[in-house]
């Protein structure tokens, strides 16, 4: 088993210093410990083939630090170590950034735990880049796939992978007879370059959130409400009077079942850590809006969301006017619901 340690500091202050870390990303996501996370595999599929290395790198992106590891299994053997300290890893973060990790890297880890008859670990909200972007035409409608290369070159970061791999060679890498301990080691290099340029560019992506509308991505894709619950799901139903705001999630620890069939903010609450509730809307001339007072906030909380990108007016605050929706408003609606509810 190889472990690989180093400072990418530098990485950091060039995304937060010279590119600019995009406002969105920032506002939402900018003084929490993120995990930029990637496996490699011998297959792709979880229940047969064994994950070889895994690739983190540890940001904290206020502080303009980061520190890379690699977890590289040089026997197959060494899988189960392998994902114990990758789990380990994953905890102490506070969130993860991946690229389709949603639904490659991190179920795959999770079912090679299983095989091993290992217990997974909590593993933090996982910011997919990949289904983000795939939720917002910006950017999806100015490329020709989006394979995390094709968006690197996109945003001009093609100088600084090195790799010249893909992860289909690593098969033949990995297993590979070699006739010098110098061909083996050669092999070993472009693989564990492959993962750490993977990680090192996925951590430069994020910068890609600026040429996007973060809220409404979010409003698709979920998003947590630090220290109450994730939210999976919003929408807004109805018309008229009927209009509601709909949201589903899941309760951030300690799970309790608890039903509420009180107006304004009805809710259900389940042991398996599931949450729903519902809140009234009104709509005026076309225009869709909660009334904060109606629905129990003080002018505290209303204080606690005002700001640049959020604006009430006597109380009310508009989610959508005519087709365009203000994603930024219903997330911070939807967030402020959120915790009113869970912080019971």
């Amino acid at each position: 088993m190889k472990i690989i340690k180093k400072d990418v500091g530098n990485i950091v202050r060039y995304i937060v210093e010279e590119r600019g870390l995009p406002k969105g990303f920032s506002k939402r996501f900018g003084h929490r410990q993120i995990g930029f996370f990637d496996i490699e595999t011998l297959g792709l599929s979880p229940r047969r083939d064994p994950v070889i290395l895994a690739g983190l790198i540890k940001a904290d992106l206020y502080q303009g630090t980061g520190e890379e590891f690699l977890f590289y299994a040089e026997e197959i053997y060494e899988e189960k170590e392998l994902i114990e300290l990758v789990f380990e890893g994953l905890e102490e973060m506070d969130m993860l950034v991946t690229y389709n990790g949603g639904s490659f890297d991190i179920p795959f880890m999770k079912t090679r735990a299983e095989r091993h008859s290992m217990a997974s670990g909590a593993v933090p909200w996982n910011l997919d880049i990949y289904k983000l972007i795939k939720k917002c035409p910006s950017i999806k409608d100015k490329v020709i796939n989006l394979k995390q290369k094709t968006l690197e070159n996109y945003l001009g970061l093609w100088q600084f992978r090195e790799d010249t791999i893909g992860g289909g060679e690593i098969f033949d890498l990995y297993t590979g007879e070699y006739g010098s301990p110098e061909e083996k080691d050669r092999a070993e290099e472009a693989i564990l370059l492959h993962n750490s340029d993977d990680i090192e560019q996925l951590c430069r992506l994020i910068t890609v959130t600026g040429e996007i509308d973060v809220e409404e991505g979010l409003f698709h894709y979920g998003f947590p409400v630090w220290g109450a619950g994730i939210v999976e799901k919003t929408e807004i139903k109805g018309k008229g009077e009927q209009s509601r705001i709909s949201v589903r999630g899941r309760q951030w620890s300690d799970p309790m079942r608890w039903v509420s069939f009180q107006e304004p903010v009805p809710f259900e609450m389940d042991e398996e850590g599931g949450f729903t509730f519902s809140a009234p809307l009104h709509e005026e001339c076309d225009v869709i809006f909660a009334d904060m007072y109606e629905l129990g906030f003080s002018d505290k909380d209303i204080g606690d969301i005002e700001g640049d990108d959020v604006d009430i007016y006597e109380g009310c605050l508009v989610l959508q006017e005519g087709d365009r929706m203000m994603y930024g408003h219903c997330n911070a609606l939807t967030e402020l619901l959120t915790r009113k509810i869970l912080d019971i």
